[in-house]
């Protein structure tokens, strides 16, 4: 199965993902930023706001991470893989033996 299409998702997913979390946390902290600057007695209540946001923020760029990571190791499906174990030839069961124990070594004494 040829999985490149998966990398290559995987790559424009987090990629995307980063651009559009930079460019979001970029006009968010300019918006916080310029409302504190107009009324600095509302810092007080634009800033855990804006926290929460970037929050937001961030998590949104660690699913993308998530997605990305699952998709570039992505495998093959259950029945593929029972397909293609089945069309490998039969290997020979190798046994293996116990050493011989020697008898004529004499026992140790305490």
């Amino acid at each position: 199965m040829d999985l490149s299409g998966a990398f290559i998702g995987a790559g424009i997913a987090i990629g995307v993902a980063a651009c559009g979390g930079g460019i979001g946390l970029g006009i968010m902290m300019a918006k916080a930023l310029e409302s504190i600057a107009r009324q600095p007695e509302s810092a007080g209540r634009v800033r855990p706001l804006m926290f929460i946001g970037i929050a937001f923020i961030e998590a949104c760029v660690l699913y993308a991470l998530v997605i990305s990571l699952m998709l570039a190791t992505k495998t093959s499906s259950p029945a593929e893989a029972a397909a293609h174990e089945a069309a490998k030839p039969a290997t020979e069961k190798v046994s293996v033996e116990k050493p011989a124990t020697d008898t004529n070594q004499p026992a140790l004494k305490k």
